[in-house]
């Protein structure tokens, strides 16, 4: 057990007095963190201000951390670790006493879990967490020879979950001022996932029946890292295992009939219906899995790629930078694709695999489309260094070319990465008062961003980071996302122009598409639109935000940067030219776009009246291209029909009437959705093919 004993600026923890580490004797450890997590705010927690050992014990060890919440200092917080001798769990009480002079109502109690490597399931929705909030009896995750319990004695627990997390609430309170409530929680290690199960089960008053399963190959041999399920006749997961040496797991679950079920990635599955356990008793399960096929991937010309393979039952993504790649698959029919990202033609193919046989997949992948001197790049990437990351840099690195991405910013929260290779862009993700804002490249350590937190104002942290980083661009991100998107903190009006704090006016740009969160997209436009509209020169990026390397998210959008003939060498280099403005934002459409001999991020001098201009789109045949719209000062001027799946969508002079000084920018709009491969296929976060440009400013000099 590791407890923080000073504040670490690499995790979402505020201060010290917070869980790092747990493993088992001689065994790994794979949780990345555990903080409180107050009222359902995240990252609302405790904030304390010291940490000591308590004396006199004989039994066990204990710790005590001492603080108040981050939000309301007149919230006292007490939380102590308490591991007794034997014992597989780590005992955690928090005890808030209000001693301000205003009560505090329906007050939720609960924790922030960070899992690290370790796979979050809850018996319910066993694997299927994220994006779930629903009552479970407990939580439990494995990795490699580690797995660990989160429950609440006597009680359940309900909270969000996201990729790599879980906030269990625990209970939710009234404290009249004077009043003092607590909560209780363990946190088990175990070295086997089933030791978890059982323990949590029984931990909820469950005697449970025991399922001893024995997974095999089609000549008798027992299969190792198998996943072994119990599920109950309504279809939900109760217990999982992974099989051992001897191809054997244990399934502890509630007393009823069951179907066990078992999975490989290799070896595909099996399932043995309706079979009962007993309290007390143990039912002996024989599987048999078939053996794997295997398939080569190559491409002509060795083109790095994404490939994605989908059968009835098994996905699987690849990326690979070209050479020949071979799989070892479960038998049965699949749905190839090989693409490059979405300024690029899929290939598509079906193809069967045999068991025991080997059939060799080659695709031709077509070129991007992208037309010369331009470069793309994603400006919001995690990785491991984030506390809510589990890609490698190695991973990142190598998934970047496979989908045409030239240039990525690692923008890990509160961690200054830089992995000094090329392509990859040094940066940070800071939280502040009601948003997020990044900074790239930067030079500085991590060590230097340690202040910024969520009681952090924006206009402080803007003055600070230009101070120590001068040439870095200032991102204001997601500002649309709810919790963490600062228009919506601050209740902007782009209507009115009215907020609750002006205090962000120093950075860059703005994150208009971010593909974690799309609902916010046309909102975050409606924003950027009104700020250049009060002559404010910020422009318009996207990224993907992207945590994982699954589901299609990174790279998704995109932001295209032009470079002319020269592409850059440095993020230096990179970052001048972000700023100079001649950028687009895409999930699939490209655009190229001049008015009166004026690239976007420039401005002409115009005489009242029209200004020519030409607009090119191009766009791969998967993606959609319905309307091309001109929007002048933030309003629709004219909108093009578009028909046709060609490679030029859409390419001909337009004519802009002015009046006054205005800007002027170009969207491409589609209306199906954009899915690169089917069946079920990848949708993009953005659900319909969208780009736009930053704008041309077009000045009429005052007589």
């Amino acid at each position: 057990m590791v407890i923080s004993g000073t504040p670490r600026p690499t995790t979402f923890a505020v201060s010290a007095g917070n869980i790092l580490d747990l493993a088992p004797q001689g065994g790994p450890d794979a949780i990345r963190e555990v903080f409180t997590f107050f009222n359902r705010e995240f990252p609302r927690q405790a904030r304390y201000d010291s940490v000591f050992v308590l004396e006199g014990l004989t039994d066990a060890v204990a710790l005590t951390a001492l603080g108040e919440d981050v939000a309301n200092p007149g919230l006292a917080v007490e939380t102590v670790y308490l591991l007794r001798a034997g014992s597989d769990a780590l005992e955690i009480t928090t005890r808030l006493f209000n001693r301000s002079t205003e009560p505090v109502s329906e007050f939720a109690l609960g924790d922030a879990i960070q899992w690290g490597t370790a796979e979050p399931f809850a018996p319910g929705p066993g694997f299927e967490l994220q994006g779930t909030d629903l009552e479970i009896p407990f939580l439990t995750a494995g990795f490699q020879g580690v797995a660990y319990l989160w429950d609440s004695p006597g009680g359940s627990l309900r909270g969000p979950h996201g990729p790599g997390w879980s906030d269990p609430v625990i209970r939710t309170v009234t404290l009249a001022p004077g009043d003092t409530t607590s909560y209780v929680r363990r946190l088990g290690v175990f070295a086997h996932p089933h030791d978890a199960i059982r323990a949590g089960w029984e931990s909820s008053g469950v005697r449970p029946g025991v399922y001893h399963v024995l997974i095999q190959d089609p000549r008798g041999f027992p299969v190792q890292g198998a996943r072994v399920e119990a599920v109950s006749a309504t279809g939900t997961v109760l217990a999982w295992d992974l099989t051992g040496p001897e191809g054997e797991g244990w399934l502890f679950t509630p007393p009823g009939d069951h179907t066990i079920r078992v999975t490989h990635p290799e070896r595909g599955s099996a399932a043995h219906p309706r079979i009962g356990a007993e309290v007390g008793e143990t039912q002996t399960v024989h599987l048999r899995l078939g053996a794997p096929g295997r398939m080569v991937l190559q491409s002509h010309g060795s083109v790095p790629a994404r490939w994605e393979l989908h059968s009835e039952r098994h996905s699987r993504t690849r990326f690979h930078a070209g050479q020949s790649d071979t799989l070892l698959l479960p038998a049965g029919t699949y749905r190839v694709a090989a693409m490059r990202g979405p300024d690029s033609p899929v290939w598509s193919r079906e193809v069967t695999v045999e068991a025991g046989g080997t059939v060799v997949v080659e695709a031709a992948i077509e070129p991007s489309l992208l037309p010369p001197g331009w470069i793309s790049a994603d400006l919001h990437v995690h990785s491991f260094p984030s506390a809510d990351s589990n890609v490698l840099p190695g991973e990142r690195l190598r998934a970047a070319p496979a989908l045409g991405i030239d240039w990525f910013a690692n923008t890990e929260h509160r961690v200054a990465a830089n992995w000094d290779t090329l392509g990859a862009i040094p940066g940070v993700e800071l939280a502040f008062a009601g948003g997020h804002l990044s900074a790239f490249p930067v030079t500085a350590g991590t060590e230097a961003f340690a202040d910024a937190g969520p009681g952090t104002e924006l206009g402080g942290l803007l003055s600070r980071i230009r101070e120590r980083e001068p040439r870095a661009v200032l991102m204001l991100n997601h500002p649309r996302s709810g919790g963490d998107g600062y228009f919506d903190a601050v209740e902007f009006n782009p209507e009115t122009l009215e907020a609750r704090s002006s205090d962000w006016e120093d950075f860059d740009v703005l994150e208009v598409g971010n593909g974690a969160r799309p609902a916010g997209t046309e909102r975050a436009f409606a924003d950027w639109m009104a700020l250049l509209g009060t002559g404010k020169r910020i422009l318009g990026v996207g990224g993907s935000d992207s945590h994982t390397l699954e589901g299609g998210g990174f790279g998704l959008p995109r932001t295209y940067v032009h470079c002319g003939p020269s592409r850059p060498e440095t993020p230096e280099a990179f970052a001048r030219l972000v700023l100079q403005g001649n950028l687009f934002v895409s999930n699939g459409p490209l655009i190229e776009f001049e008015l009166a001999g004026a690239s976007p991020g420039q401005t002409r001098e115009v005489s009242p009246g029209a200004a020519s201009g030409h607009v090119r789109v191009l766009a791969a045949p998967h993606v959609d291209v319905a309307r091309v719209v001109v929007v002048v000062n933030g309003k629709t001027d004219a909108i093009y029909p578009v028909r046709g799946r060609g490679a030029v969508r859409f390419d001909q002079q337009i004519d802009v009437h002015v009046k006054g000084s205005s800007f002027v920018l170009i969207r491409a709009e589609g209306d199906e959705p954009l899915e690169y491969a089917a069946p079920p296929g990848i949708v993009d976060n953005f659900r319909r093919p969208l780009a736009f440009t930053n704008p041309i400013w077009l000045e009429i000099p005052r007589a």
